[in-house]
C-alpha cells in the first residue's frame, strides 16, 4: 500500500485557518461589551487630554509626568473622525489587543515553531488580563503591541543586517519609548541581549557593535525632544500617590493575572520546569513533525549561543518585572501590574515553546489548549458583569431623573467630576468636586481637628443648598468622612451603593 504523501500547502494553510480562528475569537471577547462598564478615571484622563488642543495637550501630559503622547495622539486623531462615546474611545485598544494575536504567532513561530506560535496566540486571545485591557481606553494593548513589534524587527535587522530593517527596528523602539516610560526596560532587555551575542557568539555569527550603537543612538534621538520638553516643564517625575512599594507576592498575582488564575500559572511553570530538564530543542526545531536533528540532544536553556533567542524571551520577562521591582524598593515606587503587560507576551512564548516541546502527541497538545481555554472561562464571563467599574453611567442617571432644578451635586475627588459631567445632560444642576478625603490603602481614621476642617469645608460649600447629592468612591472618601460630615447638619433622605460608588440625598 502507498503511503499518501504530505501537502506542504495544505499544512501551511491548515495553520492559518486555525489562527484566523483564533484571531477572530480575540475580536469576539474583546468587542463583546464593548461599552458596557461606565468609563472611568484612568479613561477620562484619556478623554480630558485628548480634548486639549495638541500644545496644552502635550503640557498636560508633561506635567503629569506619567504620561506620554504617542497613545494620546493616536486616541485624539480617532475621536475626531469618530466621536467620543465609550465604543469609539475603547476601539484602539480592542484593535491592538487583536493585532497582537498574529503578532505573537510570528515570534512563536519563528522562535520555536507554528504549533507554538498557535498556543501564544491562544494564550493572548483567551486571557482575561488582555482582554480587560483590550476593553479600556489606556495604552497598555498599544505597548504591549509596540514591544512585540520591535522584538519582531530586532530578529529581522538580525538576520538581514539591512538598513531598512534597522530602520523599521529604530522608528518603532522610539514610538514604543513615546507611549510608555516601561518601554526603556525593553530597550533595556534588547542592549542586554545584543551585548551577550556579542561577549558570546562565534565571531562570524555575532552581531557588529557599531551599527547596534548607531541603532541605539538614533533611538535616543528620537527620544530626546520629549525628554528636553519634559525637563523643561517640570524636572522631575512626580512620585504617584497610588503607587506602593511592590512585595514579591505582587509578583505572583501580576503573573497569577497573565494566564487566568493560580492552577494554570501552576501548570506552565511545571511545563517550564519540563522543558528545562529535558533534551528536546532538536525535537523543537524541526517544527514539530518528531524528527530528532543530527548531533547531540539539546535542552530548553542549555548554553547561551546557538539559543539566544529564547534567551531573550527570558531577559524579556525579567527587565520588565525584575527591574521595576528593584526600582521601587531602591528609589520611588513604580511598580503595577497593568504596566507590565508587555511581560505576559514572553512568558505565553516560553510556555508554549515549553508545552510542544514536552508533549509530542497532537492530541494531548490539543487537550492542552482547551484546558487552558477552560481555565480562563471563568475570569471572562466575570470581566462582562456589570459593576466590574465604577458605575459613574448609573449614578449619573439616577441623579439626573430625581434632581430637581438648582440642586447641587457633591463629588468627593474632584478629578472625578469629569467624568459625571461626561455622561451628564442636565444643565440646571450646580456640580461641585471636592478633594479627596483618603484612599482606601490610607489610614481611614483621621484626627478629630482634620474632621472639623472637612466639616467647615463642606458645609460651608452645600451653604445656601436644601438638597445635596453626594457621589463618593470608595476610594476618596476613606471611612465615610464626607457622608457622616453632611449627616449632622442635613437630613439623609435616600442612600443607594452602586458599584464602587455612594450615592446620597441629604435635605434640609
Amino acid at each position: 500500500m502507498m503511503q499518501r504523501e504530505t501537502d506542504p500547502a495544505r499544512g501551511q494553510s491548515g495553520y492559518l485557518y486555525a489562527l484566523a480562528g483564533i484571531v477572530l475569537v480575540a475580536l469576539v471577547l474583546r468587542l463583546w461589551g464593548l461599552g458596557a462598564q461606565s468609563l472611568w478615571f484612568d479613561e477620562l484622563f484619556s478623554l480630558k487630554h485628548v480634548r486639549l488642543d495638541f500644545g496644552p495637550m502635550l503640557g498636560s501630559l508633561a506635567e503629569d509626568g506619567t504620561n506620554l503622547p504617542a497613545y494620546h495622539l493616536f486616541l485624539k486623531s480617532w475621536v475626531t473622525v469618530f466621536g467620543d462615546s465609550e465604543i469609539s474611545l475603547r476601539f484602539p485598544s480592542a484593535l491592538f489587543g487583536v493585532l497582537t494575536v498574529p503578532l505573537v504567532y510570528r515570534l512563536g513561530a519563528d522562535l520555536f515553531n507554528k504549533q507554538a506560535g498557535l498556543i501564544s496566540a491562544v494564550m493572548v486571545s483567551v486571557s482575561s488580563f488582555h482582554i480587560y485591557y483590550a476593553q479600556e481606553a489606556r495604552m497598555y494593548t498599544f505597548l504591549a503591541f509596540l514591544m512585540l513589534l520591535s522584538s519582531v524587527f530586532l530578529f529581522k535587522w538580525q538576520r538581514e543586517k539591512t538598513a531598512r530593517s534597522a530602520a523599521y527596528y529604530v522608528l518603532v523602539s522610539g514610538l514604543l519609548l513615546y507611549t510608555h516610560y516601561y518601554g526603556m526596560f525593553l530597550i533595556l532587555a534588547q542592549n542586554i541581549y545584543i551585548l551577550a551575542l556579542i561577549a558570546m557568539e562565534h565571531k562570524q555569527d555575532r552581531p557588529r557593535i557599531g551599527p547596534w550603537i548607531a541603532m541605539q543612538s538614533s533611538i535616543a534621538a528620537l527620544f530626546l525632544p520629549w525628554v528636553i520638553f519634559w525637563f523643561l516643564r517640570i524636572g522631575d517625575l512626580k512620585n504617584a500617590s497610588w503607587f506602593q512599594e511592590p512585595s514579591l507576592h505582587d509578583v505572583y498575582i501580576t503573573f497569577t493575572q497573565f494566564v487566568n488564575g493560580p492552577v494554570s500559572l501552576l501548570i506552565c511553570v511545571a511545563f517550564l520546569g519540563l522543558a528545562v530538564l529535558r533534551p528536546f530543542w532538536s525535537y523543537a526545531d524541526t517544527g514539530g513533525r518528531g524528527q530528532a536533528a543530527p548531533g547531540p540532544a539539546r535542552h530548553f536553556l542549555p548554553s547561551f549561543a546557538g539559543h539566544a533567542r529564547q534567551y531573550y524571551l527570558v531577559i524579556w520577562v525579567l527587565s520588565l518585572v525584575i527591574v521595576p521591582v528593584i526600582v521601587s524598593t531602591l528609589y520611588r515606587p513604580m511598580y503595577h501590574s497593568r504596566y507590565v503587560i508587555g511581560a505576559s507576551l514572553p512568558f505565553y512564548l516560553l510556555v508554549a515553546g515549553a508545552v510542544t516541546a514536552t508533549v509530542r502527541q497532537p492530541v494531548l497538545r490539543l487537550l492542552i489548549i482547551v484546558g487552558l481555554i477552560a481555565f480562563a472561562i471563568p475570569d471572562n464571563l466575570r470581566l462582562y458583569q456589570p459593576g466590574i467599574k465604577p458605575q459613574w453611567r448609573e449614578a449619573t442617571h439616577a441623579v439626573e431623573t430625581r434632581a430637581a432644578p438648582g440642586d447641587m451635586v457633591l463629588i468627593v475627588g474632584e478629578h472625578h467630576k469629569i467624568i459625571f459631567e461626561y455622561y451628564a445632560h442636565r444643565d440646571d444642576l450646580v456640580v461641585s468636586g471636592r478633594t479627596r478625603i483618603a484612599r482606601n490603602f490610607e489610614a481611614l481614621n483621621i484626627d478629630g481637628r482634620r474632621r472639623q476642617r472637612v466639616a467647615r469645608d463642606f458645609l460651608a460649600l452645600t451653604q445656601g443648598y436644601h438638597r445635596v447629592w453626594l457621589i463618593a468612591h470608595e476610594e476618596e472618601d476613606g471611612g465615610g468622612v464626607v457622608q457622616s460630615v453632611l449627616s449632622d447638619a442635613f437630613h439623609l433622605e435616600e442612600d443607594l451603593s452602586l458599584a464602587h460608588l455612594r450615592l446620597s440625598l441629604f435635605t434640609r
